[in-house]
């Protein structure tokens, strides 16, 4: 390879990673009133974010299963079943993807929240489970606590919180000048 062409795609490479990073250091939300969803803009994902109720609350507080709380691998088969807002695609988020919608700058609970442009539907002082098995120890998985956005693992034979979530479209590249740049830093 060249050296103009090597130094052009360590720059190229630059970008994307700036880029990158830029889109998970500001992610945005969007939240869907009517359809009870919030939109991540950083990962593309698509998260439930309905209403909990008593009977749920009473089932964590219990450690029995109601509703949208369930031992895990429950869980897993109520996302895979999960027809709402339209879609039927919906799958148990695994541990990085749950992690990554906390806030680590607030606590009480630790989330993005907001009645416009984030999630308002949070059981905060309980865990919800994530499709990750822990490595070391197969009869457990992790999970996130969204009250003070912690991680720990947990028996899978456990009740924890359920929030589903599906991959959402494809957003267009947001720097449309960049083809322009790669073409120029190529010839």
């Amino acid at each position: 390879m060249q050296p103009r062409k090597q130094s052009s795609f360590a720059l190229i490479s630059l970008i994307f990673s700036i880029v990158s990073v830029s889109a998970l250091l500001f992610a945005a939300y969007t939240r869907d009133a009517a359809s009870n969803t919030v939109y991540d803009d950083a990962t593309n994902l698509i998260w439930q974010d309905e209403p909990y109720t008593v009977e749920e609350a009473s089932a964590y507080i219990d450690g029995s299963e109601h509703g949208k709380v369930l031992q895990w691998a429950n869980a897993i088969d109520y996302c895979e079943a999960l027809d709402f807002a339209g879609q039927s695609d919906w799958r148990l988020p695994n541990f990085n993807e749950l992690y990554m919608i906390t806030d680590d700058s607030t606590y009480g609970p630790a989330m993005h929240m907001s009645i416009s442009n984030g999630f308002v539907n949070v059981a905060s002082s309980s865990f919800y489970w994530s499709s990750t098995t822990v490595a070391s120890d197969t009869g457990n998985a992790w999970s996130v606590h969204f009250y003070y956005g912690v991680d720990y693992w947990y028996y899978k034979t456990d009740s924890h919180y359920v929030r589903c979530v599906r991959d959402g479209q494809i957003a267009p590249l947001t720097l449309p000048f960049l083809p322009a740049i790669v073409y120029y830093l190529l010839q």
